[in-house]
C-alpha cells in the first residue's frame, strides 16, 4: 500500500543541540536533512511527502531568514519532485502584513504549494486579525493553510481553526497535529462534522490505534491523512508509530489505503 506522509518539518531546530546550525539564515543544513529523510522515508515505505519549515528557525534577520528558510524548503520539491511534490513556506503572524510580498514570491518565484503556521513558535493566535489578510491572499493565489493545533495550547486551539474555516468557507485548511488528545480527538470530531472544508491529520497522535478509528467511525475516512511529523534530526520523530496505528486501527482496508494514500492524492490533485 503506498504511504503519502503531509506532514514533515524541514530545517535546523536551533533549542536543540544536535541542531543542523545555530546561525540565523544558514542553509548548509539542507544536504544532511535531505539525506536522512529520503533514508527514513524509504526505511517506512514512504514515497512521497509534503516538506515544510521548522518553526524554530533563528530570525534575527526578519524577514531576510524567512526567506532563506523558503528557499532551502523549496529546494526539496526542485530536486526530487517526485518524492516531495508539494512544499511549504513560512511567513511569520508578527511581521503583519509585510510578509503578502513573499507569499507572492513563494508562490510565482519558488513553486511552493502552501504556508505552514506553528503559531505557538510564531507569537500569534491562529484567529489574530493578521491572518484574515494572509488567508484572503492565500485564496487568492491557490496556496494552501497548514495550521498546526497542537492539545494543550492556547494559541492553536482547535475552535480558533474552526473560526476562519467558517469565516473563508471557500478554503480548504488542513489541521495539523490535530488527535493530540482525547479531548481535541472529541472536539476534532465534532467540528470536523460542521467545517467540511478543513482535513486532518495523524501527527502526534493520542492512543494510536484507537483515536484512528474513533476518528473515522464518528466522522468518516474521507478526510484524515497521514502525518509522520518528521523533522531532520535524531530529535524528530519517527514515521513508525504513527504508520503502525494506521495499519492496526480496528478500520477498513480501504479506509486505511485512503487514510495513507488517497485523500492526499485527492486533495493535492496529483
Amino acid at each position: 500500500m503506498p504511504i503519502f506522509d503531509i506532514h514533515q518539518h524541514a530545517g535546523p531546530m536551533p533549542m536543540f543541540e544536535d541542531a543542523y546550525s545555530k546561525t540565523s539564515g544558514d542553509t548548509s543544513w539542507v544536504e544532511q536533512d535531505y539525506a536522512f529523510r529520503v533514508k527514513t522515508m524509504e526505511m517506512h515505505g514512504i514515497t512521497r511527502a509534503v516538506i515544510g519549515p521548522t518553526n524554530f528557525y533563528l530570525r534575527v534577520n526578519g524577514l531576510r531568514d524567512t526567506m532563506a528558510m523558503n528557499d532551502a524548503v523549496a529546494s526539496f520539491k526542485r530536486r526530487d519532485p517526485a518524492r516531495f511534490p508539494l512544499a511549504l513556506g513560512v511567513v511569520e503572524p508578527l511581521y503583519g502584513e509585510a510578509s503578502l510580498p513573499e507569499l507572492e514570491r513563494m508562490k510565482r518565484e519558488l513553486d511552493m504549494d502552501g504556508v505552514m503556521f506553528h503559531h505557538r513558535f510564531q507569537g500569534a493566535f491562529i484567529d489574530n486579525w493578521v491572518m484574515r489578510p494572509y488567508v484572503r491572499k492565500m485564496r487568492e493565489l491557490g496556496l494552501i493553510p497548514f495550521i498546526h493545533i497542537m492539545a494543550g495550547s492556547e494559541m492553536e486551539n482547535v475552535w480558533r481553526l474552526q473560526v476562519l474555516a467558517e469565516e473563508f468557507p471557500d478554503v480548504t485548511f488542513v489541521a495539523l497535529d490535530s488527535l493530540s488528545s482525547f479531548y481535541q480527538l472529541e472536539e476534532v470530531i465534532r467540528i470536523s462534522k460542521r467545517t467540511p472544508n478543513i482535513y486532518w491529520d495523524t501527527a502526534c497522535l493520542w492512543q494510536g490505534p484507537f483515536t484512528v478509528a474513533r476518528f473515522v467511525h464518528h466522522a468518516g475516512p474521507d478526510r484524515l491523512m497521514f502525518a509522520s511529523d518528521l523533522y531532520g534530526t535524531k530529535t524528530g520523530h519517527s514515521p513508525a508509530e504513527n504508520l503502525a496505528a494506521v495499519m492496526t486501527a480496528e478500520i477498513s482496508e480501504a479506509e486505511k489505503s485512503k487514510v495513507l494514500w488517497g485523500n492526499a492524492i485527492r486533495l493535492f490533485r496529483l
